[in-house]
């Protein structure tokens, strides 16, 4: 999916969050960032918890630094495993994953 921006600022993550509600009506969305400061600002996780005050539809989770010298899959499986709602978990390791 494409969604040019001329600046990346919170302003920016916002609409692109809406554009991919738009794109994928009714779907629950995880959205994996790589940690830039406009994406840990408060009005990001407002807006987040505004999204999800009735009913779970978007989670953002950050990787952690340095994450282009770790195994980038592991890191996006463990934060997916750890970041889903119970009812939604699904294998407890890679290997089954896959």
């Amino acid at each position: 999916m494409i969604f040019n921006a001329k600046k990346a600022n919170f302003e920016t993550i916002i609409a692109f969050l809406e554009y991919l509600q738009s794109q994928r009506r009714g779907a629950k969305i995880l959205v994996i960032w790589d940690g830039a400061s406009y994406q840990r600002s408060g009005q990001i996780k407002e807006y987040l918890d505004s999204l999800n005050a009735e009913a779970f539809k978007m989670k953002a989770i950050l990787l952690a630094a340095l994450v282009l010298y770790e195994n980038i899959d592991w890191q996006i499986f463990s934060k997916i495993i750890t970041n889903c709602p119970e009812e939604h978990k699904g294998p407890k390791n890679m290997d089954d994953f896959l």
